[in-house]
């Protein structure tokens, strides 16, 4: 089982830790796919919701061509009962890009 934790490097329960650098690889060659995958069947456009808490999250997004096109406030609910924008990402794709 894999277990994920943010943020970069975080103790686990067990006296273990972890980092997301792998995961980060991991997670632009899934998201460079999903945009090739998606400009095979002709899409034009791809779209990512992404809380501003998600430091890491967003700029992998920045760097792979994503824009940021709204910020919803206060938009979503934590598990804590805090409030929270909701940013909207997103990436004009085509089959040259």
């Amino acid at each position: 089982m894999i277990h994920y934790q943010y943020p970069k490097s975080e103790n686990l329960n067990d006296g273990s830790q972890i980092t997301i650098r792998p995961l980060r690889k991991l997670a632009t060659i899934l998201i460079e796919n999903l945009m090739q995958i998606a400009a095979d069947f002709g899409l034009e456009q791809l779209t990512a919701e992404i809380a501003p808490a998600l430091d890491e999250t967003y700029f992998l997004f920045e760097k792979l061509g994503f824009q940021e096109a709204a910020v919803l406030k206060d938009f979503i609910k934590d598990l804590q009962g805090n409030y929270q924008d909701l940013v909207l990402m997103v990436k004009n794709i085509s089959l040259t890009d």
